[in-house]
């Protein structure tokens, strides 16, 4: 009760404050929201404060840029006259110092007293990414005390006249809520991004401030040590190196998310490595899906770990090396001899040790755990927490929802004075479209339940445990969300976000696309009623888990159309379907009206509109199996109708076959996905020929 009160006190004195000049700054994000939208300005993320102020500005009455301060990356100002061309409309030469006129004037600040007009000490207290930008008849400013700082203003003046030369005046003072704001992308089960690829994302990302992208990596990195790990389609030290520097001129950090403990089977498969897993309880480990986890109890596997671990700190120069130290095999530990009770402290003294190997880099661990009480596979640490080195880092995944825990989780991560972290999910695995709802109201539950105990970051994950077959398009819509969340640190406006969103990541001024995107991600939202041995209808339908609806079994628009053990369990398959057509057909029509507004990214947009078919698809397999089996087609129609879907299917493999080649390195993955498309096609038409 104490803490509600203080927080309503907080938000009642936050709602108005005052800037240099005696003006009011606004600080409720609803109301800023609404009054930005209002005077057609879309920044992303929404600026913390604004203010509004006499007059107008014009980009176009600038006579130049003037630059303060010592910048060591030069790119930072090309980019921005390059964004202020395209965006914009204007040229800006750098202005001369000595001459009148308004321009566009941007300040590095080491220091008060420079002659600035913008908040120095309140700036030094924003942290890495604080800025200040102003707006009026007198001219444009942009002021931080960081290179990164002062590229996210320069950032928000491209934003703020993007295709609209005049506004209204304004002051905005803005700060990150959170140090951290990222998303992870899973490399190794699925898709391997182009360098190029990767590369234009992070500059995507980076329009949202987001300073973290994090790379799931298993065996994604050519060790030197151990040649024979990495697959043909691995970067090289040499490759992760490139990407960090190019990403570090955007303020951001490349980081690995790598398994040390569990998830081993992708090593474990490789040369002689299963030598260092823990051996399996006689008889096997069925109901248990992780098998493969290091024996940390083998100083031979402990070294082998600290040699696969030293080489990813020399390819991912940043603060961190995230780490997974949960969903192990648990069961193995305790039938070779180790007692359950032992095991948090024995994964403790080996966490400690890993961390001495990242110290060694000048870097630290961020350690994955689900809830922290937890025993069992998801090796919980609550008991030895206090025995890990104070620099490590704890990433709560998923405590929000999904597995919850946050009430007891976060006060003591709050209490132990070390940095944690707070995950939710992209909703994206084994998804054409990720379930994009799913994913906004996940990271914003974990904003609410995650920011009152002082969590430092939040990263959203994008998991391909069972293969990806998405588009990397698809992901880029979720993920901006997140970084606005992690921004503002509370719940986004979705109108306005979708707004901002079309504007600066397509050029688009037509939202349509963001409503398709949720449309077409909803339908992962249609929940699977199954019929059970016995004929009784069951679902296992949760909309926070996501994991049993109908957009998850993505599998099933391959293969035979009859012999489907997965669709012959369906209750009321025509109902599903129905619905699944409607949704398909909705989210690809708002999709498809926003074509001729898309000014940048195009490939990206091709790569989303493309997702709406596949679950047109699997709707239309349910269809049509539905009235074969209850006598509503005869057979030269089922044929018809079969032939039909087949060319639909070749036409969606050719197009996938295109924009996967576009974006992404070839891959097992890739070859296996298309392999099955073929299949539904061969098997669609040997069955029309029996009819």
């Amino acid at each position: 009760m104490i803490r509600i009160t203080a927080a309503l006190l907080l938000l009642m004195l936050s709602v108005t404050i005052y800037a240099k000049g005696g003006e009011k700054m606004i600080t409720d994000p609803a109301r800023i929201a609404r009054e930005l939208d209002k005077a057609q300005i879309y920044i992303l993320p929404q600026p913390r404060e604004i203010c509004w102020e006499k007059g107008t500005a014009d980009i176009r009455k600038q006579k130049g840029i003037l630059l303060y301060g010592d910048v060591k990356n030069g790119r930072l100002l090309e980019e921005f006259r390059t964004k202020l061309s395209e965006r914009d409309g204007v040229t800006m030469p750098t202005a001369d110092k000595g001459r009148g006129g308004s321009a566009i004037s941007l300040y590095l600040l080491e220091g008060p007293g420079t002659g600035c007009p913008a908040d120095y000490e309140a700036l030094k207290a924003g942290g890495e990414g604080a800025y200040e930008v102003s707006a009026g008849p007198d001219g444009i400013m942009g002021a931080a005390c960081t290179e990164t700082g002062l590229y996210y203003a320069m950032e928000t003046i491209v934003q703020m006249f993007a295709f609209k030369p005049e506004i209204r005046a304004l002051r905005i003072k803005d700060r990150p809520a959170l140090k951290y704001r990222g998303m992870m992308y899973d490399i190794s089960r699925g898709q391997m991004l182009k360098p190029e690829t990767l590369r234009r994302l992070i500059g995507i990302f980076a329009l949202a401030k987001s300073n973290v992208t994090e790379l799931y990596l298993e065996d994604m990195l050519k060790f030197e040590k151990y040649p024979d790990i990495a697959p043909e389609d691995a970067f090289t030290r040499e490759e992760y190196l490139e990407l960090s520097r190019y990403a570090g001129q955007y303020g951001m950090e490349i980081h690995p998310m790598m398994q040390v403990l569990g998830h081993m089977e992708r090593i474990a498969s490789r040369g002689d490595y299963k030598k260092y897993m823990v051996p399996m309880p006689e008889g096997g480990a069925e109901g248990h899906p992780w098998t493969q986890t290091i024996d940390v109890r083998d100083p031979k596997a402990v070294e082998f770990v600290c040699d696969l671990l030293d080489e990813v700190c020399r390819a991912f120069p940043g603060r961190y090396i995230n780490v997974d130290v949960t969903e192990i095999a648990d069961y193995g530990f305790v039938a070779s001899g180790t007692p359950a009770e032992e095991l948090p402290g024995l994964m403790a003294d080996y966490i400690n040790t890993l961390n001495k190997v990242c110290n060694r880099h000048g870097m630290s661990l961020c350690i994955a755990q689900s809830q922290l009480r937890a025993e069992g596979h998801l090796n919980g640490l609550a008991k030895t927490l206090d025995r890990l080195d104070g620099d490590i880092a704890v990433g709560s995944y998923y405590t929000s929802e999904f597995y919850g825990g946050w009430d007891y989780d976060y006060p003591l991560l709050q209490k132990s004075g070390r940095s944690f972290w707070v995950m939710p999910w992209l909703s994206s695995h084994t998804r054409f479209m990720p379930d994009v709802t799913f994913s906004m109201d996940f990271t914003d539950v974990t904003m609410e339940r995650g920011m009152p105990y002082g969590a430092e970051g939040s990263i959203t994950c994008d998991w391909g445990d069972y293969g990806h077959i998405h588009l990397p398009g698809v992901l880029i819509y979720p993920s901006m969300y997140h970084f606005a969340a992690c921004w503002n640190g509370c719940k986004v406006d979705r109108d306005y976000f979708d707004k901002a969103f079309s504007l600066v990541v397509f050029g688009s001024k037509n939202d349509t696309l963001c409503k398709g995107i949720v449309t077409t991600g909803n339908v992962n939202q249609v929940p699977v009623e199954r019929l059970d041995e016995d004929n009784n209808v069951f679902s296992r339908s949760n909309y926070m888990t996501g994991n049993y609806n109908l957009g998850h079994h993505f599998m099933e628009i391959f293969g035979d159309i009859l012999d489907n053990d997965f669709m012959s369990g369906i209750a009321n398959p025509r109902a599903r379907a129905e619905k699944v057509a409607a949704l398909a057909a909705e989210g690809e029509k708002l999709m498809g009206s926003a074509d001729g507004d898309i000014r940048f990214n195009r490939d990206f947009y091709e790569e989303i509109l493309w997702s709406a078919r596949p679950y047109a698809l699997i709707a239309e397999r349910m269809l049509l199996r539905d009235k074969k089996l209850t006598g509503a087609l005869s057979p030269a129609d089922f044929a018809a109708g079969l032939r039909e879907m087949a060319g639909r299917y070749k036409a969606l493999r050719e197009d996938y076959m295109s924009l996967y080649s576009r974006s992404c390195r070839d891959s097992v993955q890739y070859r296996g996905n298309t392999a099955q498309m073929q299949s539904a096609i061969d098997a669609a038409l040997e069955l029309a020929d029996k009819q």
